[in-house]
Parts: C-alpha cells; structure tokens; sequence
C-alpha cells in the first residue's frame, strides 16, 4: 500500500513540475476539483494512475456559463478580468453583500440580509433540493446579484443550472402561439432543455406591457406546473403591476414544494433600499 501511494505521489509531483512526459494540455490546466492522482485538460479529468480512464470536468458547465454570462455577471459585480477557478463567482458575489466588507454594499435596508440568509441555507439544504425563492422589488437593488450567485454556486457543486432572462422567456412564449412549425419545436426543445435543470434563475420577470406579460407568464406558469426542480425568481414587478398572468404565475411559484416527503414552503423576499448599480 505504501509502495502504491508513493508511486501516486511520483506521477502527480512529474505532472505538477511540468514533466514532458505529460501530455501539454494535461499539465497546464490548474482545476480545483482534480483529485490527488487527476489532471484536467478543462474538460476532462485523466488518471495519472490509469492513462485510459476519465471522467468529465465538475466545472466544464461552470466555465462556459460564465463565459455565456461575462456581461451580465460584470454588471452584477464581478469582472470579466477574473479568474472564475481562482475566485469562484458565488463567493465573490456574495462576498460584496457582507456588512463586514469595507466599502462593500449597504444591507441597511429590508431585503439584501434576509436574501444573503436564504442563500446560504439553500446551499446547506443542497442547491436544486431547497424551496422556491422569489426576490422582487426595486431596479438596481441586489436581486439579480443574489440570483447569480446562487445559479454559480449550484454549476460549482456540479448541478444542472440554467438562467432565463426574460427576452428568453418571451422568445419560447412567442415560438408556442407561433403558425411556424420549426418556431414550435424550437420553443418546445427549450423547454425540454430547461426541465433538465436542477435549478433556474428566471432573472428580471415581466414588463410593463400587459399583452407580452399575458403569453410570457402563461408559459411560465404552464411550465411550473411540469417541473421538478427548484425556482430562484427575481422581479421589479408587484402585485397586480405585472396584470393577471403575473399574479397566476405568481402563484404557482409560491406553492409548497414536495421534496423526498418533505413539504417546502416558497419563500418571498422585498428589496426595498435604493440603487446599487453606481457600486
């Protein structure tokens, strides 16, 4: 046994040094969630033990998401400059809400402390096994940054996560009244796609517009119905401001949710405080 461990501890040291023996795309690639006796080329993970074996990267979905999302995570408050494996985004995201960060962002208002709270204890509970989190409120107040730090923190565990924003939902609602068959099947594989998540960021729901809330939040509700995972929902609507349909759907994201016989009631949270984007 002793042999064998040293023997491991040879490969791995000839890898990390930069060994040419080492294939180049297996040795420059420093991932977190390599094992001891593991390289990972970004996508895959190799033995350093057996040369045939692998298995795919924990963090390939993570890395492409975030490439997916660079505009959308900077103006949430995370760089397009930084490393995603060395400063992992949920911490960074969540790290600018902290009360104890000096010159971080203002918590003094109702919404931000009880939301920083719900992400943790969706964490401890298993992100994509927790209850529905709807955040709404005020533009410009947080919500978004919460709702992408725990979609990150979900890719991170290497679970199924997705955002939709809300030109995403509309598109799939449009594809579904559509005459156009290939718009039909289009909207329906996107939904098939979304049914396979563990957990979805539905980010900044609904408009003004009565008739595009109507289609869009009959989707969603329909959707909701058929769905097994776990919500996190961000609006700047309330109430009857999003019309009916946003009320319905409203609705059925607030009801209770069964997991493994446990009954998990949705929880609401209101960001009321001012702007944070000057941040």
């Amino acid at each position: 046994m002793g042999d064998l461990a040293q023997s491991v501890g040879s490969l791995v040291a000839l890898v990390t040094q930069g060994d040419l023996r080492a294939p180049p795309s297996r040795r420059a690639y420093v991932c977190p969630k390599t094992r001891q006796d593991e390289t990972c080329d970004g996508r895959l993970h190799y033995s350093v033990i057996d040369d045939g074996d692998s298995r795919p990267c924990p963090l390939d979905r993570y890395r492409a998401v975030r490439a997916e999302l660079a505009d959308a995570l900077e103006l949430a408050g995370y760089s397009k400059g930084r490393n995603p494996l060395a400063d992992p985004v949920h911490q960074v995201l969540l790290a600018k809400w902290s009360e104890s960060n000096q010159g971080g962002l203002k918590t003094d208002y109702p919404g931000p402390g009880e939301a920083l709270h719900r992400a943790h204890e969706l964490a401890s509970m298993g992100l994509g096994s927790g209850y529905h989190l709807l955040m709404h409120g005020n533009k410009g107040t947080g919500k978004t940054r919460i709702g992408l730090a725990l979609l990150f923190w979900a890719l991170w565990d290497g679970k199924r996560a997705c955002r939709v924003s809300w030109a995403d939902l509309v598109k799939v609602a449009n594809g579904q009244s559509s005459f156009d068959g290939e718009a039909q099947k289009a909207a329906e594989m996107t939904i098939d796609r979304w049914r396979k998540q563990a957990l979805i960021l539905f980010d900044d729901l609904g408009t003004r517009d009565e008739r595009e809330n109507e289609r869009a939040f009959a989707t969603l509700g329909s959707f909701l119905d058929n769905y097994s995972g776990q919500i996190v929902a961000t609006t700047n609507l309330r109430g009857a401001t999003g019309g009916d349909a946003f009320i319905r759907a409203q609705d059925r994201l607030m009801a209770t949710r069964e997991i493994k016989g446990a009954r998990l009631k949705a929880v609401a949270v209101a960001f009321d405080g001012p702007s944070q984007r000057r941040v």
